[in-house]
């Protein structure tokens, strides 16, 4: 019964699952009907087995680590609501530990295969293809960068501001929120080509908003659908998903450009504790555990370097001493 009524939260991309655990309306639905599906017991507060073997398996086998984990943060925060609702006496997932998950390392681009997608951008749609080159200057997720607007952007200095995020939810449609976490407000500075490129989308944004006349709706955000309203962010990943296919191009999601932007970047030498605030981490030892194989790939490459530099001259000791 459990699983019924979350199935169609288990469809939802990462975004808009985060979405849901803030708002209040599928909660009040979810806690209604899981509260009237459970066993007395487990709404009693003795139910953690009952949650045991709901968070391991289900009729077609063993459910994956990521979609268990993802079920017991949105039980968490159903019953948490419920017990300050004063409707059951405690929370039984808190007494549930959830399975670690396993991480899969995120598909990226390497510096050719940058230079591939910015090249097959030419003939696309202008506004499209400076929020994919966009991303892959700055880092930013999906939604910080539809969610930025004209004032957060300091020409002087070349920096950007990071305040908020668009988002979508099949209940609330596309919205703004506040950025993931604390660390996630933050300042960048933008390469210049990255700088140059919003000068000029900025002047064609204006030729557009003259274009439409009344039809646009003014706003000050940056990346805007056709009229000037909030763009959906689906859109944005459908979009480059039928482009890369169009083109030929090797296999990555929109988010795949967030990783080539951070990989790059530890591969250039940057240290890893500013690679993770750019991308807004809440530690560093986030950034490490997500790019652990940029990492090695950054030693492997310093190991050799050290070889170039000493060995020589280590051989060159090791001829005199003969």
């Amino acid at each position: 019964e459990i699983k019924r009524v979350m199935s169609s939260y288990d469809l939802l991309n990462p975004e808009q699952k985060e979405a849901v655990l803030h708002t209040e309306g599928p909660l009040l639905i979810l806690a209604g009907a899981l509260l009237l599906t459970l066993p007395i017991s487990t709404r009693d507060g003795q139910g953690a087995a009952f949650f045991d073997a709901l968070f391991t398996a289900d009729e077609g086998g063993t459910l994956s680590a990521n979609t268990i984990r993802h079920y017991h943060r949105l039980l968490s925060v159903i019953f948490s609501t419920a017990v300050s609702w004063q409707v059951i006496y405690s929370n039984p997932c808190e007494r549930v530990k959830p399975p670690k998950m396993r991480r899969r390392e995120s598909r990226y681009l390497d510096e050719y295969g940058v230079s591939e997608v910015i090249a097959a951008l030419s003939d696309e749609p202008y506004d499209y293809s400076v929020m994919v080159r966009m991303l892959i200057y700055s880092g930013l997720r999906r939604g910080e960068l539809l969610g930025l607007e004209w004032s957060d952007l300091n020409v002087q200095t070349g920096c950007i501001s990071v305040e908020r995020s668009l988002l979508y939810s099949p209940e609330r449609g596309v919205f703004v929120d506040d950025t993931k976490t604390d660390g996630s407000h933050r300042i960048l500075r933008l390469p210049k080509s990255a700088l140059d490129l919003l000068e000029e989308y900025r002047a064609w944004q204006e030729g557009r908003k003259s274009e439409l006349g009344s039809l646009w709706q003014d706003s000050d955000r940056i990346f805007t659908a056709w009229d000037g309203g909030m763009l959906n962010p689906e859109a944005l990943s459908k979009w480059f998903h039928k482009f890369i296919l169009r083109k030929g191009l090797p296999d990555v999601s929109i988010h795949g450009l967030r990783h080539t932007n951070a990989t790059l970047l530890i591969a250039g030498g940057v240290p890893l504790k500013t690679v993770s605030s750019r991308l807004g981490h809440s530690s560093i030892s986030t950034t490490g555990n997500i790019y652990a194989h940029a990492i090695r790939s950054a030693d492997e490459a310093a190991a050799d370097t050290l070889e170039d530099i000493l060995g020589k001259k280590d051989e060159g000791f090791s001829n005199n001493g003969t």
